[in-house]
């Protein structure tokens, strides 16, 4: 059995190493997903790890680089917003000038 609150969603963003000095708590931040289309779930960032360690997901692209070392993020969105649990996303933190950190989930 699984339990979890699904009142609250969080997503975990691997932020590449070149972008951890863009990136702070309480930042503006929005996911999209194949099955909805270009529309964005909005939300915040709630979390920024302090530890680099290897990269997990792989987005079967291939030009992503593989070696490099990630930061894991914590991306809280707003509350009502209804998503499936597991969904893979990509996703988006924004900052004064426009998106400052990306990241793209594995293509089902």
């Amino acid at each position: 059995m699984t339990v979890g609150d699904k009142d609250v969603l969080r997503v975990r963003m691997d932020v590449d190493e070149a972008d951890v000095n863009k990136i702070r708590v309480g930042q503006k931040a929005y996911v999209t997903a194949d099955a909805y289309g270009k529309q964005k779930f909005r939300g915040r960032v709630v979390r920024v790890g302090e530890l680099l360690g290897p990269k997990s997901v792989r987005t079967d692209e291939p030009t992503e680089h593989v070696d490099k070392k990630i930061l894991e993020t914590l991306v809280e969105l707003d509350q009502g917003v209804q998503l499936p649990v597991g969904l893979r996303v990509d996703s988006y933190i924004v900052g004064d000038g426009g998106e400052v950190a990306t990241a793209q989930g594995p293509k089902p």
